[in-house]
Formats: structure tokens, C-alpha cells, sequence
């Protein structure tokens, strides 16, 4: 018996009542185990009313549970609505809780979606798309590009197509889930200022005392259609007191994080931001206020910099568009309706193929590379 799935149909946020759809094969038998019902009969139509129980045998959330009819959630065989409590805490614990049970949390778009298949993937991931690039993309995915491709590779045994179709996972994560740009310098460099300006908001404090921001205050925003968590920082100094170093040291910290660094400059780069920063090849430095330098000698400063670097002004806009082109560019390849795996179910059938032919095994390899269209494991 294979385990039943249980989703969250309901945003995990505050609320008055959150909806948990438990799905499968093994779905009655869970409910079982975890619902003491106090009236009302299990049929589809009907509302029954309990409690959950934990394993513990502690009672649990007052819940109203209904058996779906066949008809709304084709393909996924018995599904249970279990109306609880909303809220975060209430949401999570019912998961938890089926989850202990041996239920596979999943997202609510997989339920009655069938075996996973990129088809069905896409279509789960879309009501959380960030971007309309990101929608179109995963629209393309749902429509069936993604499966005829790799029927295209698997039947030729392409091992160089595959390659470039493994290549594209790191832009496709980038493009539905987004990635973290931090803005980085020397106090009064101008960070709030070109943090303001991508955003298009007046999102941090502008001073023209030096230090006025001392903690990390962070934004979404888009660029290129791709979802960028932008971080505007502390100047990085010898600190004058415990507060702003405590801020320095969190400024550091993010310049040894992942993501994309910006690191704005107006006269010099401060050296422990350098230290921290490393070879780093995520970096891209921005000499800011030309408005005020000139042209000449902010080209004179961008040529001493260890990192590709643009000029421009974070005040009259001058380069940032520029810029924000840079940022994304790592990511921004991936075409409109270009095949891209997108889950981690998918990289690694994958992987695999590409281990198998690697070792001359093609049939295997063939197989392996199957169930990323067939959702097959």
C-alpha cells in the first residue's frame, strides 16, 4: 500500500479556519488512527465532527471532516476534507501529525493531479509563482514541453542535450523560488540610495550622515521576471559602538553568504569587506555618485576593483538599470518556454541517466531518464 498525502489547502497564515486534504490509498486508515469522530457518518456529502488524537493519545484540534465525492478530485481515489482551526501553529501540527502517521506531505495542487509528472508538478507550483515570467514558464511546463524533450534525449541517447537540459535547474530554481542579492560597501557609499532605487520605493532610511543604517533591511522585488530578495546593509567601519557593530558583523556575514553581492563604491572599498568577500565570483561592484566624481575618475576607480564593475548614480538613476541586468544575468538565460527540470524529483532521474551512460549502461540510462516525464521511481 503505497502512503496516502496530506496537503495544507489553505495559506499557513493567521486565520479562522484551515483546510487539510489527506488523499490515497492509505488515507481512510490514517484517519482511522487519528480521528475520534463524535457524530455524523463518514460518507461523501456529509460532515462528521471529532477530534484529532495525537499518537500520544492526547486530543487534539476540534475538526469537522467530509469524504470528497469521486468526481472532485479525479484520479486521487478517497480524499478527506478536514476542517480545523486556522492559524499557523494549528496548520503545521495537523500536518505533523499525519506526517507521524506515514502520510507524504505534499503541495494541495498534487491532490488528484495523479503519479507526479512535470505536467502535474508545474501545475502545483503555478498558484505560488512570484512573477508572470515565472507563470508563463511553468504554463509551458504543464502544457508538455518539458516531457517531450526528454522523450526526444532518452530516445537518442543524447548525452550532450542532456547535459545542457541538467544545466538549466539552477535558472529554473532561481526563476520560481528566487535568489538573494545583498548591497554592500563603506558607510555613506550610497547602498540605501541604490537599494531605494531597485526598488523603486523609498523602502530604507536616507541620510547624508554616514551610518545610518545598522541592521539588514531586506525587500522583494523582481528583475527580469526573476524574484530577487534584496538586502540594503550597514556600512562596513571600525564600529564606535556595540550597536553598530553588531551591525558590521551582520553586514560581514552576509558577505560570506550565498547569493549575489553588490558592493557600492564612492572612494574605496573597506578591507575587512574584502577579506570577507574573498575570491568570491558572485560579486559585482557598482562605483556610485559619477554624478559627483566624474566620469573619468569613477571609470579611474572601477579599474582598480577585483570584480567586474559598472558606474553610474544611485541618485539620478544613471547605470542602474544596467546594473540590475547584471544581477539577474546569472539566471536570466532560461527562454520563455525553454525545457527545464524544476524539482528535485526530476534532477536526480536525471542524474542517474547521466551516471548510467557515463558507464556505458543505455538502456538503464534511458529508463532513469524516462521517469522525469513518467514520475516513475
Amino acid at each position: 500500500m503505497s502512503p496516502p498525502a496530506v496537503a495544507l489547502a489553505t495559506p499557513l497564515a493567521p486565520g479562522g479556519i484551515g483546510i487539510v486534504l489527506l488523499a490515497g490509498e492509505g488515507a481512510a486508515s490514517a484517519l482511522e488512527r487519528a480521528f475520534r469522530r463524535r457524530s455524523g457518518a463518514l460518507e461523501p456529502g456529509r460532515l462528521s465532527y471529532g477530534h484529532l488524537v495525537e499518537p500520544s493519545g492526547e486530543t487534539g484540534d476540534e475538526v469537522l471532516v467530509r469524504r470528497a465525492a469521486p468526481s472532485e478530485f479525479p484520479g486521487a481515489g478517497e480524499v478527506y476534507e478536514i476542517d480545523c482551526h486556522g492559524g499557523v501553529a494549528c496548520g503545521r501540527r495537523v500536518l505533523a501529525l499525519f506526517r507521524d502517521l506515514g502520510a507524504e506531505v505534499v503541495d494541495a495542487g498534487r491532490i488528484g493531479l495523479g503519479a507526479a509528472s512535470p505536467e502535474s508538478e508545474a501545475l502545483a507550483l503555478l498558484p505560488s509563482a512570484a512573477t508572470v515570467r515565472a507563470a508563463r514558464w511553468l504554463l509551458a511546463m504543464a502544457g508538455g514541453t518539458l516531457s517531450r524533450r526528454v522523450a526526444e534525449i532518452a530516445e537518442q541517447a543524447d548525452a550532450p542535450a542532456l547535459d545542457r537540459l541538467l544545466a538549466t535547474a539552477e535558472p529554473a530554481a532561481a526563476l520560481l523560488h528566487g535568489v538573494d542579492a545583498t548591497i554592500l560597501g563603506a558607510p555613506n557609499a550610497g547602498k540605501s540610495t541604490l537599494f531605494n532605487r531597485l526598488l523603486d520605493v523609498e523602502r530604507a532610511l536616507v541620510d547624508p550622515a554616514p551610518g545610518t543604517t545598522r541592521d539588514v533591511v531586506e525587500a522583494m522585488t523582481a528583475i527580469e521576471g526573476i524574484p530577487v530578495r534584496l538586502a540594503d546593509t550597514a556600512g562596513i567601519r571600525p564600529a564606535s559602538d556595540e550597536v553598530e557593530a553588531e551591525g558590521v558583523a551582520r553586514s560581514l556575514g552576509r558577505a560570506r553568504a550565498k547569493g549575489r553581492k553588490v558592493v557600492v563604491v564612492a572612494e574605496a572599498v573597506p578591507e575587512a569587506l574584502a577579506r570577507a568577500l574573498g575570491g568570491d565570483r558572485r560579486v559585482i561592484a557598482f562605483v556610485n555618485k559619477v554624478d559627483v566624481l566624474g566620469a573619468e575618475e569613477a571609470r579611474r576607480i572601477a579599474g582598480t576593483l577585483p570584480w567586474p564593475a559598472l558606474v553610474g548614480s544611485a541618485i539620478t538613476g544613471d547605470g542602474v538599470t544596467e546594473l540590475a541586468r547584471a544581477i539577474a544575468a546569472p539566471w536570466a538565460g532560461l527562454g520563455a518556454e525553454e525545457p527545464g527540470l524544476f524539482t528535485e524529483r526530476q534532477v536526480r532521474s536525471a542524474r542517474e541517466a547521466r551516471q548510467r551512460w557515463a558507464a556505458g549502461d543505455v538502456a538503464e540510462g534511458r529508463r532513469a531518464l524516462l521517469r522525469v516525464g513518467a514520475g516513475g521511481e
